[in-house]
């Protein structure tokens, strides 16, 4: 966690003495590791990519963080969707053949 801190605070994104990732701040970018949808590989790319202009850089990073937590959440229903169909047209087909 401390590797992203500080990964962040160097961006300075036009505030060079005021930027650094709050205790409150790092908790919640660690929410989202916790929760297994993000890599720390991932935080860091991230943190790479908020444009140098933006006005809140923080904000761009959660919603970035939170944008892939969804597209993460939403291939594990379609992946557990089409696993689903599977198996129940196996089962169907399994049944007409008795």
């Amino acid at each position: 966690m401390q590797i992203i801190a500080d990964k962040y605070n160097e961006q300075l994104f036009g505030f060079p003495n005021v930027l650094t990732m709050t205790h409150n701040q790092k908790m919640k970018i660690g929410q989202y590791l916790a929760s297994g949808y993000v890599t720390s590989a991932e935080v860091l790319n991230m943190i790479e990519r908020i444009p140098k202009d933006s006005t809140s850089p923080l904000a761009y990073l959660l919603k970035s963080l939170e944008n892939l937590k969804q597209e993460r959440l939403y291939e594990q229903k379609s992946i557990a969707h089409l696993n689903a169909e599977n198996y129940y047209s196996m089962k169907k087909e399994g049944d007409e053949n008795v």
